[in-house]
């Protein structure tokens, strides 16, 4: 039986129906990338699912978020004053969030 191009991921999900036009954003979006992107993914999806490197990705986007975040919150006024104590435990925590 022929398989339309699509194929079931190892989980056994079925791929949805893409609607054309977000089609054409992905195939836009892969096209817009220098060659060299576009054999490193090429590369990475021989070895990785695409959803697991999404899945990454998303981890990854977070926690530079969460950095900007934290780095905005620790450099204002007072960071040597009084509350330094707050701040450093604040500090100390963000090291364990990020060894995780």
């Amino acid at each position: 039986m022929p398989s339309h191009g699509c194929q079931s991921s190892a989980a056994g999900v079925t791929p949805m129906k893409i609607p054309p036009s977000r089609r054409r954003f992905f195939l836009g979006e892969i096209l817009k990338l220098p060659k060299r992107k576009q054999e490193e993914l090429a590369e990475l999806l021989r070895d990785v699912s695409l959803s697991a490197i999404i899945s990454a990705a998303k981890i990854v986007a977070d926690r530079l978020k969460f950095l900007s975040f934290a780095i905005k919150s620790f450099s204002g006024p007072g960071w040597f004053s009084s509350g330094c104590t707050i701040k450093c435990k604040k500090v100390l925590q963000l090291n364990r969030t990020l060894c995780i």
